[in-house]
Formats: C-alpha cells, structure tokens, sequence
C-alpha cells in the first residue's frame, strides 16, 4: 500500500533519494539495491537532478513529486491518495496525476479523495459526497 497526504510528508534530515529509499529499506531491500531503485523512481518523475536535496531545498511540486515516488516505488496494489494536488499549481497537478493515472492503468487500484474536478475527470469511478448523500458516476475517465 502507498500513500500520498496533501502535504509531503519527506522526513527533513533525509534527501529526495534516501526518502524514496526508505520505502524499500522498510520492506527489507539492501541499501544498494534500494538507492538504484530510488534514483529511478525520481528520474521517471523528472527530479534526478534534484535527488541529493532535502525537502527543505525542494520546491512544493517537487516535494510532492518525491512523496507520490515513495508510494509507488515499491509497487502496491493500492495507492491511497489524500489531496495530492491541493497545494500544487495546475500545470504540476496535471503532471502528479498523470502519474497516478499510469499507476492505476498498470494496475495499481488507486483510491483518490480530492476536490479538484479535473483529478476525476481522470478516474473510472467517480464517488461524490455532499451534504451527507453519495452520488456515483461510472466510466468517467
């Protein structure tokens, strides 16, 4: 299971790559192989430049770009994600949830709660909830 917050969440002392690492050192991976995987990770998300930085030294985007690498770099079957894009501005939103997409279109089932209305114009399903009634819109995306 992955998981993306609406704010990052990079632990502070650590760069982009030992964040993304950590994920897989969790699990068990050898640090090597860990840091190999990271590097790849960031480089499909466009921050191999970027990945020897802290948070501190990231922009918003790219912070958010590092947190959605951790979450799929070990390739869960879900993907939770909270607002991804609130505090992102739009042409970035376009580019995380461009990622997201590709994530659910190889597989990954993907559970998004957001209020960004071109996020679900993306997704298959669609749960809307106001004033306490769910409504439900199918083959949205």
């Amino acid at each position: 299971m992955g998981w993306v917050f609406q704010a990052p969440g990079l632990l502070p002392l650590l760069s982009a790559e030992e964040n993304v690492a950590l994920a897989l050192r969790i699990l068990g991976q050898p640090e090597a192989e860990a840091t190999i995987t990271a590097r790849q990770a960031l480089s499909a998300m466009g921050l191999a430049e970027r990945a020897g930085h802290r948070g501190m030294g990231l922009s918003g985007g790219e912070q958010q770009r590092v947190a959605l690498a951790r979450a799929l770099v070990k390739a869960p079957a879900l993907l939770v994600a909270d607002e991804p894009t609130a505090q992102l501005d739009t042409e970035t939103a376009r580019g995380i949830m461009a990622v997201i997409r590709e994530a659910a279109s190889s597989g990954t089932a993907v559970l998004l709660a957001t209020h960004d209305a071109a996020a679900t114009g993306l997704a298959d399903r669609v749960l809307t909830m106001e004033d306490g009634v769910l409504g439900e819109h199918v083959g949205v995306g």
